[in-house]
């Protein structure tokens, strides 16, 4: 009888072994090939999955030094600006790669999962944190946007990452329940932050009943991310790599002023000009107060950017804080003064204050032709600044 049973258990334990050291040799392997065959083409690229939802290729490029850009839709469209950072490192004087993380509709909430994540590996590394006064706009965040940018595996290796306070691993769950519930295809994290963001004995026996659940679960991805990380780095691995470029900055913010002039002719708003007749051109009356109810200190991203910052603070992670205004021309005509969005940024810089965090505040730049290429962008000489404050920040 005993024999009987003894083979039967071994039905299952040599299969389950024979899995588990494959995956722990596959494992071996990803982490090294990853390093090998990385281009950094790859990290020039905007909305790369890979980059944005995964773990394993941010970690890697944070440890070689690169630049991590943290941002949203500003990042994008390194074809059509010429100064956007995909073009413009490395450089004589700030030799580092530069890595492009976000997408449309990223806020402080998912990069605050996603530092989190990353445990000790972006500790003093070169990471820069872009926040955008549309990100304030609205009382509620969008919830499509969260869920299409939100990143299961960078959710489990935030709640497991021990430097991060429990307060706020509640708060991030709640927010995260909220955010998901009601999606199927995310039913497994919404259902992880529901138990964690419970308080009494029920909901905390449940949820120690499932932990081995979710340490498999996690596992899974994070070999799953591995994967997928090399197949993204075999199709840039061949790709042109970037040369380190001499910039002569007095000579480049002429080079800019010149390009806004040529690309900014048919209006007043100083936007480009196929952005100005798509978008305004025949609903100039309509835009006319359109934001004039906004209370932007009243949205609940900031009490994310909030959280985030003190996560920031708590983990020693010490991001570059970029507080990027908008274009005071056209939101001026849309009914959002001066006056509010000068609220706005001094709620920001004193929170990054707060929190000891270093910080650039672009409020002065609202009137600046150029230095956004629609009504919130950043455009030629704006983001030329940007590079040049990077370059000299961590340099």
């Amino acid at each position: 009888m005993i024999k009987k049973i003894l083979r039967y258990v071994s039905y299952v334990l040599i299969p389950f072994a024979v899995v588990m050291v494959a995956a722990y040799q596959y494992n071996n392997y990803l982490n090294k090939a990853i390093i090998l065959d990385y281009n950094s083409a790859l990290g020039r690229n905007y909305g790369v999955d890979e980059m944005n939802k995964g773990v394993s290729l941010l970690k890697s490029n944070a440890n070689k030094g690169d630049l991590i850009l943290l941002g949203s839709s500003e990042l994008a469209n390194s074809d059509y600006i010429a100064e956007n950072p995909a073009n413009m490192f490395p450089n004589t004087d700030l030799d580092s790669q530069v890595c492009l993380v976000g997408r449309a509709g990223t806020q402080s909430l998912l990069d605050a999962i996603r530092i989190g994540a990353m445990d000790e590996n972006f500790k003093d590394k070169k990471i820069v944190f872009i926040v955008s006064l549309q990100w304030f706009l609205d009382e509620k965040i969008d919830v499509n946007s969260f869920r299409a940018n939100f990143s299961e595996i960078q959710f489990y290796k935030f709640m497991n990452n021990s430097k991060i306070d429990d307060s706020i691993k509640k708060y991030v769950c709640k927010r995260t329940y909220s955010l998901l519930s009601g999606q199927s295809s995310l039913a497994a994290p919404c259902f992880y932050a529901y138990l964690y963001s419970k308080d009494n004995l029920f909901f905390r026996a449940a949820f120690n009943a499932f932990k081995p659940y979710y340490y498999l679960r996690e596992k899974f991805l994070d070999l799953k991310d591995k994967h997928e990380s090399y197949k993204a780095v075999k199709k840039f691995k061949d790709a042109p790599k970037q040369e380190i470029k001499s910039i002569d900055w007095e000579k480049e913010y002429k080079i800019a002023e010149e390009t806004g002039k040529s690309e900014c002719t048919n209006n007043s708003f100083y936007v480009y000009d196929s952005y100005y007749t798509e978008y305004f051109k025949h609903n100039l009356d309509s835009l006319k107060n359109y934001y004039g109810n906004v209370k932007l200190c009243e949205s609940d991203e900031l009490q994310d950017y909030e959280m985030a910052l003190k996560l920031f603070n708590d983990t020693g992670v010490k991001p570059y804080v970029i507080i990027v205004s908008t274009n005071g021309y056209y939101y001026d005509y849309a009914g959002l003064t001066r006056e509010k969005r000068l609220e706005l940024y001094d709620e920001l810089v004193s929170r990054a204050k707060k929190y000891n965090l270093d910080y650039l505040d672009l409020r002065d730049y609202e009137y600046t032709p150029y230095f956004y290429k629609d009504v919130m962008h950043l455009g030629w000489k704006g983001w030329l600044y940007l590079n040049e404050k990077f370059t000299k920040y961590f340099s």
